[in-house]
């Protein structure tokens, strides 16, 4: 499943090596005009709770590079919203079983429905040290990221490439073998 990550790493364009910022098209720009939506989620299965399945995490922190690979969740949902902006929901979650470098990540991108790139929440944490990029309007702002969704059949690959608040650059590549639906909070 590592290298499966890697390859989807490169060639979700996050490569490891010669990587360059490029920032994002202004609103309105032509170039966010005309970039497809994100497909919609997968049909899935709704997952009960605790649902994990084998996923496989390739970050590059501040140009060190930090791999892990286990159980986690990959869900979506594709008719979400986000403080009132509907918005597929894709998000994958992970926590490391042993004293890894990589820890734990969360990681949510919301595809609004209108089009354009999806919003990104993240928290990663690498050793003691907390990462985090919040790019939803409505809430906290924390850095800038872009990100991407791509899916076939019950796997996806989530991917983002920004700074944290604090400027640290981040490209990190979450391939899930399988994607369930989100369970609604209280059933």
């Amino acid at each position: 499943m590592r290298r499966t990550a890697l390859r989807l790493l490169v060639t979700a364009g996050i490569g490891l090596i010669g990587c360059r910022d490029t920032p994002p098209p202004a609103a309105g720009d032509s170039a966010s005009a005309a970039r497809p939506a994100a497909p919609a989620p997968p049909v899935a299965t709704p997952a009960a709770r605790g649902d994990t399945v084998p996923l496989s995490i390739v970050a590059i922190v501040a140009g060190t590079s930090y791999q892990a690979e286990g159980k986690g969740a990959c869900e979506s949902a594709a008719d979400g919203s986000i403080y009132g902006t509907p918005a597929a929901l894709w998000r994958a979650s992970f926590t490391a079983l042993d004293n890894a470098a990589l820890r734990h990540l969360n990681l949510t991108l919301w595809q609004p429905k209108s089009g354009g790139t999806p919003l990104v929440t993240l928290s990663l944490q690498i050793d003691a040290r907390t990462h985090e990029i919040a790019t939803v309007t409505g809430g906290k702002i924390a850095g800038k990221a872009t990100g991407k969704i791509e899916h076939e059949g019950e796997s996806a690959t989530l991917t983002i490439d920004g700074t944290t608040g604090d400027g640290t650059r981040l490209k990190i590549a979450v391939a899930c073998a399988r994607v369930s639906a989100v369970v609604p909070e209280g059933g």
